[in-house]
Order: C-alpha cells, then sequence, then structure tokens
C-alpha cells in the first residue's frame, strides 16, 4: 500500500471533507491488522513517483493529471495510469521485501529422526451409573 500522509491531503479544501469521510487512516489500519492477524506482510511503500514513474523501465514520464493514460516513450509500454501505478507500488513493495529478506541465509537442516508413534494420552470416560 502507499505510504501516504492523509494529513497531508486534507488541506486541499475541495478534497479534504471526501478524504476524511472514507477514513482512509482507518481503512490503513484495517488492511494492516487484517494481514497480520493471516500471517501476511503489510509493506507501506513510498508513493512518490508511482504515477509518473514507467513500471517496465522505470524511467520517469512526466504526466499532467488529466492524463489517464501511460504511454512511455522509452520501452513502448503503455496502459492505464492506475494500473500502471499499481504495478509500481508492487515493484517497489517487491523491492523492500528483497532488502529484508537480503540478510537472511539459508540454513541446511538434518532431517529429524522418525519417532515411534506415542499411545494416546486420551481417557475414555467411565461411565457412572447410580
Amino acid at each position: 500500500m502507499e505510504d501516504m500522509a492523509i494529513t497531508n491531503m486534507v488541506h486541499n479544501k475541495y478534497l479534504s471533507k471526501s478524504i476524511l469521510d472514507a477514513c482512509w487512516g482507518r481503512f490503513r489500519r484495517m488492511i494492516s491488522y487484517k494481514a497480520e492477524r493471516a500471517g501476511k506482510l503489510f509493506v507501506p511503500v513510498d508513493y512518490r513517483g508511482t504515477t509518473q514513474r514507467c513500471s517496465n523501465c522505470s524511467k520517469t514520464v512526466k504526466k499532467e493529471l488529466s492524463e489517464r493514460m501511460h504511454k512511455c516513450p522509452y520501452c513502448g509500454f503503455e496502459s492505464s495510469r492506475d494500473y500502471n501505478s499499481a504495478l509500481e507500488v508492487k515493484r517497489l513493495m517487491l523491492d523492500e521485501i528483497g532488502k529484508e529478506l537480503a540478510e537472511s541465509t539459508l540454513v541446511e537442516m538434518e532431517a529429524l529422526p522418525r519417532m515411534r508413534q506415542l499411545p494416546s494420552m486420551k481417557q475414555e470416560a467411565t461411565s457412572l451409573t447410580c
């Protein structure tokens, strides 16, 4: 998810009420919480440049806000602006995860010896008769 500063976005007098009504901060906390509960990783990434950068070649392609299509003159990649931005957020997230995982190393483990099956520790309930 993009790591956007919501407090900076509400300074826009035209969008502030809509942004606050949509509860973006709460939505982000919920996604983070749900990901953690499901054993998934929540990775906020830097949002700056995601709509201007080509997700295919990483070159900056300047666009006006009204331009809704991404057309890269460098590599020829074309898509909707939002889809290109989503691909760029995904690439940034994978890069961020790679930074975290680079420190870990693979360790070979010996297989555990097969253990014999232990008898069940459950006890049957005794019947009570009066």
